[in-house]
């Protein structure tokens, strides 16, 4: 048996993911998830650090944010509070690909804590925890 190889520190999957979840949907319901699975293994320092550089500062935030409430866990919440919200006019998050419709949608569905953090998303918070909860148990 061969043991697994770590091609890259977990942080750096973090926020790479952080990156492609503005184009994928999928991984806005995953990434909470992760979070979570990983919450002790998460070296939170170095994440924010990572997050800052490539620009993806408000969106682990938000993640974070999510996760903390989601699986209790006070400490993802005191990371994010580290981080600063998007200024400006708000983000969707993924990207709207349709037209109106998904933009009301969005502005409708989106849970405070993603609001706070400057971001639109076409999902409910019952939709996350749902999702957390089918994966976490």
């Amino acid at each position: 048996m061969v043991p697994p190889r770590v091609e890259m520190p977990l942080e750096e999957a973090v926020v790479r993911a952080l990156v492609s979840t503005r184009r994928d949907s999928r991984l806005l319901l995953a990434l909470p998830v992760v979070l979570l699975k990983n919450a002790g293994k998460l070296h939170l320092r170095r994440l924010v650090r990572k997050a800052k550089e490539r620009g993806v500062e408000a969106e682990l935030g938000m993640f974070l944010d999510l996760a903390a409430k989601f699986g209790r866990r006070p400490a993802l919440s005191m990371a994010a509070r580290k981080l600063h919200p998007r200024e400006g006019a708000p983000r969707y998050y993924p990207r709207l690909l349709g037209g109106v419709y998904e933009k009301q949608l969005a502005d409708e569905r989106t849970p405070a804590v993603a609001a706070r953090w400057g971001f639109r998303m076409n999902a409910t918070e019952a939709d996350l925890r749902g999702f957390v909860r089918k994966h976490l148990g």
